[in-house]
Parts: structure tokens; sequence; C-alpha cells
């Protein structure tokens, strides 16, 4: 295609765009001023502390492996951290 064919279209596209008030003020306008209202409303979260409650559904006691990476953070063992799945058959 030719350039000034290009020009002369990203030209009429961009007069047409700023033609209609709504699209200006929702595109530019609009995400400036919910940025300053939600910067206002939370100003001061940054102080705001929470507790955190794990619950251990399976009952099983850590590995010793996969605590020794999180207290570290090193990288993962060539050891499998991950925990033995055993079948809970009826004795006889």
């Amino acid at each position: 295609m030719n350039p000034h064919v290009i020009g002369a279209h990203l030209v009429v596209c961009i007069k047409s765009f700023y033609r209609e008030k709504a699209a200006v003020f929702f595109t530019i306008a609009f995400p400036i001023i919910l940025i300053l209202v939600f910067g206002t409303v939370f100003l001061d979260q940054d102080k705001l502390t929470s507790d955190l409650h794990v619950q251990d559904l399976d009952h099983q006691r850590p590995h010793s492996s996969s605590v020794r990476l999180r207290s570290t953070g090193g990288s993962r063992s060539s050891r499998s951290t991950r925990p033995s799945m055993r079948r809970n058959t009826p004795r006889t």
C-alpha cells in the first residue's frame, strides 16, 4: 500500500475518534479519575496487617526436605518431596 494512503487513513481515524466526546472521556479522563479516587481511598492501607490461619486437613507431618527447602530458600534436592501414597487397607 501507498504510505500516503496509510497516513490519510490514520488521520481520518484519529479525527473520528476525537469527535466522539464519550469515547475520549472514557479512554483518557475516566481512568485518571479512577486512579485518583482509589488512590485516596486506599492511601493508608500499607499499614494493614492480617493473620493467616492454615488448617492441616490431611494431618500429615511435613517432610524434612520441604521444611528445609522453605527455611533455606534453596533449590529442590534430588529426593522427592512428595508424600508417599499409602492405602488404608484393613489387616486380616
